[in-house]
């Protein structure tokens, strides 16, 4: 569902100003957006261990992100931009970075526990 959305935004040859327009700001879009692709990946990803589920939900979110710059390409009035794409990448590895600790925990909780 929420990559759809992503899809039809991104096939549109414009778009709606949904936030006060300053310096970067489509990039800070794309960081909020990628960032709860990545969370909504990570949620979908449970039934894998943690590791696997932070891994797979970046790359996921990522592959996506070059995806949709790629797709971008093509539509009308639209580009592909590279920094768009690294803004979909720093958004999915902010909204992932908070599993780290607990990543870290259990780990060394199972080395102390051997």
């Amino acid at each position: 569902m929420v990559m759809g959305a992503f899809f039809y935004l991104s096939h549109q040859p414009t778009l709606p100003k949904v936030v006060p327009e300053f310096d970067s700001s489509d990039k800070l879009i794309h960081a909020l957006a990628y960032g709860f692709l990545a969370r909504t990946w990570f949620w979908a990803l449970s039934d894998r261990s943690h590791q696997k589920r932070m891994g797979l939900a970046f790359l996921l979110t990522a592959f996506y992100g070059l995806f949709d710059e790629w797709h971008q390409s093509f539509v009308p009035n639209r580009t592909a931009d590279g920094y768009d794409f690294l803004a979909d990448c720093i958004g999915a590895f902010l909204a992932i970075a908070p599993e780290f600790p607990r990543l870290i925990c259990k780990t060394h909780t199972q080395s102390l526990s051997s």
